[in-house]
C-alpha cells in the first residue's frame, strides 16, 4: 500500500507529446529507478 496525500497529482509526459524522446526516455527511467528504490519486494514490480 502506497500512502499518497490528497494534493498527489500523477503527472507524466505522455508519449504522444511534442517533448523531446530524451526527456520521456529519462522520466520512464526516474520513474523505474523510483519504484526499485522504494519498494522492498521487487518481484511485484
Amino acid at each position: 500500500m502506497v500512502y499518497r496525500k490528497s494534493t498527489y497529482i500523477l503527472s507524466t509526459i505522455s508519449a504522444g507529446s511534442h517533448h523531446p524522446w530524451n526527456y520521456k526516455i529519462e522520466t520512464f527511467r526516474s520513474f523505474m529507478n523510483r519504484a526499485f528504490s522504494h519498494c522492498s519486494n521487487n518481484e511485484k514490480i
